[in-house]
């Protein structure tokens, strides 16, 4: 029988992702499971604001575009979902940032969809349907 395959729970890594899930053990190992037994990318909050330019307490939103785009791009190079939720603050012109972590990689085919939803105001991501084929109980 072969040795089991574990995450070192000491390393900085492991400790740090940890505490970003809100010491969510269950989770932490489905991260480590999904991204083939081995642990993603995980970096301290200060480095992670610095890379996406969360360098402020409120922002515009020509700057929360902007965060947007550098927060997909982190996402795409180190197969994480992270999000930054935008909150109005005050007076609604600015906003402040909450980051959420996420470590799963981005679902793909959804990512696509919403892609498409975004850049075209009829798409109702519903694809060669047939509608006669639909049926509706009652």
């Amino acid at each position: 029988m072969g040795a089991a395959i574990c995450p070192n729970k000491n390393s900085k890594e492991w400790i740090v992702m940890l505490k970003h899930l809100k010491g969510d053990v269950k989770e932490a190992y489905r991260v480590f499971i999904t991204h083939g037994y081995t642990l993603p990318t995980v970096k301290l909050t200060t480095a992670y604001k610095k890379d996406v330019g969360l360098n402020s307490s409120k922002y515009s939103v020509s700057q929360m575009k902007k965060i947007a785009k550098k927060v997909k791009f982190y996402n795409k190079v180190h197969g994480t979902s992270h999000f930054v939720k935008f909150t109005p603050f005050a007076s609604g012109e600015l906003h402040s940032a909450f980051i959420q972590w996420n470590y799963l990689p981005t679902n793909k085919e959804a990512q696509a969809d919403r892609d498409k939803r975004r850049k075209m105001s009829d798409y109702t991501g519903i694809e060669n349907l047939d509608l006669q084929e639909i049926k509706i109980s009652r």
